[in-house]
């Protein structure tokens, strides 16, 4: 009797194990768990770049600018962050160094307006920097930026007066061609968003210019023979114009350069610029 009760007992305990088998095998695979996805926040800053590849000697302007956000680990030491303070410290700003299209700007590539050493840095090897006095009409009303190109032409009184006559007629002639200017008063960078209207008419006294060391007596030279005034030249390079010949009085004057004197009809024979020789017929 005990034995048939085990018996049963086993039976039954087996079936239910059979049915819970059962129930797992055939029971769907549990859907894996999605790992948890951790977002990775990458903290940025906004610093200053060139819009475009820029030269070593160049000025800085706002349109130059450009505001990149660079990962805080790969900001290099003494980037300039966008900021309006230092956007104002840059207007006019000289590079000292080349930088590519969207290269950052830091301190040790340029200098500011007023650094000091900063008129040296803007000449190029070898060249002086010398001052002329203008007006607002041999500056050309203002409108002259550091950086432009001009040619500067003397106009002077000669003649030898040969045989009493005492001629002598105006002549102007190119004495400097391609020279840069490097400060217009005491600006040296250009004048940034000002716009001509505003440009024009500044009353500037002195414009400086880029020489080489005889370049700077000529122009010494010159401003004790005669007027000085300047041109500048368009855009495209440096041009050449020393070719250029004088031009003198009687050929642009509606006089005729034949004179009478004493009943004695004399021509004025120009040479050069050195000077007339009177002829008598």
């Amino acid at each position: 009797m005990v034995t048939r009760i085990a018996m049963l007992f086993i039976g039954v305990i087996g079936l239910i194990g059979l049915f819970v088998l059962g129930k797992v095998i055939m029971s769907p695979a549990p859907a894996p768990q999605k790992a948890a996805q951790q977002e990775v926040v990458v903290h940025t800053k906004k610093l200053l770049t060139v819009r475009h590849a820029m030269h070593a000697g160049d000025f800085l302007r706002e349109a130059d600018l450009v505001t990149s956000a660079i990962p805080d680990d790969y900001v290099p030491p003494g980037s300039l962050e966008d900021t309006p303070a230092n956007r104002q410290a840059l207007e006019g700003a000289l590079l000292r160094m080349d930088l590519p299209a969207g290269g950052g700007i830091v301190e040790q590539a340029f200098l500011r307006v007023g650094d000091h050493g900063f008129l040296s840095a803007v000449l190029k090897p070898g060249m002086r920097a010398l001052s002329i006095g203008v007006n607002l009409a041999s500056g050309v009303s203002g409108l002259i930026e550091p950086g432009d190109r001009v040619d500067v032409v003397m106009t002077e009184r000669v003649g030898d007066g040969a045989g009493g006559s005492n001629v002598s007629r105006l002549v102007s002639k190119i004495v400097l061609s391609g020279i840069r200017v490097v400060a217009v008063g005491g600006a040296l960078s250009p004048r940034g968003s000002r716009n001509v209207t505003e440009q024009a008419g500044i009353d500037v006294r002195t414009v400086t210019l880029e020489v080489t060391p005889e370049q700077s007596g000529v122009l010494g030279t010159a401003q004790q023979l005669g007027q000085i005034v300047l041109t500048v030249q368009s855009l495209g390079g440096s041009h050449d114009d020393l070719a250029t010949p004088p031009v003198w009085e009687y050929s642009v004057s509606a006089s005729d350069s034949q004179q009478v004197k004493g009943g004695v009809k004399v021509m004025h024979v120009y040479n050069g610029i050195s000077g007339a020789q009177d002829v008598h017929f």
